[in-house]
């Protein structure tokens, strides 16, 4: 299935796009590598956020060529990416882009589970027990890595023939 971009306008020079399944967590790197706690988390955001940046200029091209002015990435707790190391790679990504200093919202979502037994909703680890006992459970929330919107400005469009 295709990403669905659906646009509103949200003010003169703006157009909001909300985007889904744009970033996918697929298979995350471990931190109990090899390469240390800190390296594959340090990799791992910086791919995601190199997708981020290409998919924003793609919503962008396809949208008239704006500049992107903001961005909002749903980001679960379960996903093993760190917002502010993921913030800091965004914004050395974006450098030199159409993305560059858009403001990136990562609102982040708690984890929520259901037992498999007694069908009880909870927030909380995997590894701990519901009240009846029961441990793990069915995942309802906190796996999202997902761009929600993609904020383009209209009047900053690129002049015909100029590259991004």
């Amino acid at each position: 299935m295709k990403d669905d971009v659906h646009g509103s306008i949200i003010a003169r020079s703006k157009k909001k796009f909300s985007v889904t399944s744009v970033v996918k967590p697929a298979r995350f790197l471990s931190s109990r590598g090899g390469r240390g706690k800190n390296a594959s988390h340090h990799m791992h955001e910086t791919s995601v956020a190199q997708r981020m940046v290409d998919t924003a200029i793609e919503v962008a091209d396809q949208n008239g060529g704006g500049r992107v002015v903001g961005m909002r990435l749903l980001l679960g707790e379960m996903t093993c990416v760190e917002p502010e190391t993921l913030s800091f790679a965004f914004a050395v990504v974006s450098r030199g882009t159409r993305v560059e200093g858009c403001p990136l919202e990562i609102v982040r979502v708690p984890t929520r589970l259901r037992c498999r037994t007694c069908g009880a909703e909870r927030g909380g680890d995997l590894l701990e027990p519901c009240a009846c006992g029961t441990p793990g459970g069915e995942v309802l929330a906190g796996r999202e890595l997902r761009l929600a919107s993609i904020d383009i400005d209209e009047e900053a469009a690129l002049p015909a023939g100029e590259q991004p």
